[in-house]
């Protein structure tokens, strides 16, 4: 038998608190939300073990998961037993998107990600930022990597270019000395002038 039945309470901002009484409705405001948000999951219940464990018996309503302690990285604030759909606002975008309870088990348990951090993009900007630091990095290699060759010439251009399309900052005529260096070593550079928008030599 279990040493100590907890009810489960869930919050839309706030995520999921277990308690074997009424939720203090003011638990985690730091994470947002107003304090009447806070609605107990009926017919689901936590036993907390003698050697500290945690037993989970009801099902969970739709959008739930149950949480893996054993694969979670948490402080004081302890493991997520449960994890429910959290209404999020984006950073970027201002839109407001649903941290789903799968997206947070695959965060924590999969990923690694420490238990308290949190999405703050929706997935389009997570995936414009992710794109935009793969073009960063490319950009950085191909910086490095340059010699007396036309094509590490070349390929700086190339990646400055992306680095550019996908939102980030290159000095243009950084890129045209690269064109410059690049066709006077042999290289057919008139796809990358017009990418460019420079004038074609003639």
């Amino acid at each position: 038998m279990g040493e100590l039945p907890l009810r489960v309470f869930f919050h839309p901002q706030r995520g999921a608190f277990l308690s074997d009484e009424a939720i203090n409705a003011r638990v985690a405001r730091y994470r947002g939300g107003a304090d009447g948000g806070w609605r107990e999951l009926k017919g689901v219940q936590v036993e907390q073990q003698k050697d500290g464990s945690f037993s989970t018996s009801g099902r969970l309503p739709a959008g739930f998961v149950w949480g893996d302690p054993s694969r979670q990285v948490f402080g004081l604030g302890g493991p997520a037993l449960v994890y429910g759909p959290l209404e999020k606002r984006c950073r970027d975008c201002k839109v407001d998107f649903v941290f789903t309870a799968e997206e947070q088990r695959h965060w924590y348990e999969t990923l690694g990600f420490f238990l308290d951090a949190t999405a703050v993009r929706c997935s389009s900007c997570r995936t414009k930022r992710r794109r935009l630091e793969q073009a960063r990095r490319a950009w950085e290699l191909a910086s490095k990597a340059v010699d007396s060759t036309a094509k590490s010439h070349v390929a700086v251009v190339e990646a400055g270019l992306t680095l550019l399309e996908r939102g980030g900052q290159v000095k243009r005529e950084k890129l045209m000395m690269h064109v410059a260096r690049a066709e006077k070593l042999g290289a057919n550079v008139r796809a990358l002038r017009e990418r460019l928008g420079a004038p074609l030599r003639r």
